[in-house]
């Protein structure tokens, strides 16, 4: 057995003639690999990375705004469905019925009866499908510091975005033939499967740790307009030690998340010890308004705010509930106007 050992060991045995020629290749493989390539290529994508992730973070904003125009219920103003977008959590039915009120253009307006209903919004569907489009051409020049999960999702979310897009600008020239259902509804199943995309964008972006003040509120956004209060809270603390300057705000959200837990005594400690008094209540309207539900909180609010600065809130409130109201009403008039099952009577 010693005599083995030696001979395999012997400078003219067979480690030395066989083995260790191997193992020296391999070594001097790896340590020219990370020389030559792993190392440099780590630096080329941590250079590019910054620029990726702002291409990204542009990619869910435009996607939020594209969701934003799809439900809005005049032109130029911003949806009332701008929660239900922060937490992806449009329903095909919201979808449905948030596109009722759009043609494609004026060609569409044949229905005399309900023409002025109507948003002519063909060129700016358009627009923001080609402004969508920029922002995936850059990152496609860069996939190859993008992981495979980014790249699913950007391949789905061009997919998903220009379905419709065909028909959608043969349909801008003038035919002599329409549909039955003048409006853009049909859009409704896209952007269903895109709001799963958006979602999933999100996701791989809020994973990363970065400390910026815009980054973190829509952080905040999406995890407490999809129930995910116990995140918010946490987020919200981030918020009051790094963000002095907008402790107002994530005070608030935590106080709105206490009591979506139906912690009710903590929403109504941190209500008491919060400042109103000084506060232009108007611009905390769509903070202050989820807590007033609460009849208690809302006698706090009542107790410690300007009455006047009181009045003007509930007024803009109630003039944006109204309008809500109004372009629901619309659109589900449209919607059943336009059914199968009336022009089958």
């Amino acid at each position: 057995m010693t005599e083995q050992i030696s001979n395999l060991l012997n400078p003219t045995g067979n480690f030395y003639l066989y083995f260790f020629p191997i193992i020296s290749s391999i070594i001097s493989g790896i340590i020219f690999w990370l020389i030559f390539s792993y190392f440099p290529e780590r630096k080329r994508k941590k250079s590019f990375g910054l620029g990726i992730f702002n291409d990204l973070q542009t990619l869910n904003s435009h996607l939020f705004h594209y969701f934003d125009f799809l439900m809005r219920h005049q032109k130029n103003s911003p949806s009332f469905f701008q929660d239900k977008i922060h937490g992806a959590t449009l329903t095909y039915d919201d979808l449905k019925l948030g596109l009722k009120n759009k043609v494609l253009s004026s060609d569409y307006l044949y229905d005399e009866e309900f023409a002025g209903s109507f948003l002519i919004v063909g060129e700016e569907l358009i627009k923001k499908v080609t402004e969508i489009d920029i922002v995936i051409n850059r990152l496609y020049s860069f996939n190859y510091f993008l992981s495979t999960k980014e790249v699913a999702i950007i391949r789905s979310i061009h997919s998903n975005l220009h379905r419709y897009m065909p028909y959608v600008e043969s349909s801008l020239q003038k035919d002599e033939y329409f549909p039955v259902d003048p409006t853009i509804s049909y859009l409704a199943h896209s952007a269903k499967d895109l709001l799963v995309d958006f979602k999933n964008l999100r996701n791989v972006l809020f994973d990363q740790k970065l400390k910026d003040r815009d980054f973190l509120l829509l952080k905040i956004l999406r995890a407490i307009n999809s129930g995910d209060y116990k995140s918010c809270i946490r987020l919200c603390k981030v918020g009051m030690k790094n963000f002095k300057s907008d402790s107002s705000t994530y005070e608030l959200r935590t106080i709105q998340c206490f009591l979506y837990l139906k912690n009710t005594k903590t929403a109504h400690k941190l209500l008491a010890n919060y400042n109103l008094s000084a506060k232009n209540l108007v611009g905390l309207r769509n903070l202050l308004e989820p807590i007033m539900r609460d009849p208690v909180a809302e006698r706090i609010i009542i107790e410690k705010a300007d009455i006047e600065s009181l009045k003007k809130m509930k007024a803009i409130l109630k003039k944006e509930h109204d309008q809500k109201t109004r372009f629901l009403e619309l659109t589900q008039l449209l919607n059943e106007r336009y059914s199968s099952k009336n022009h089958l009577n």
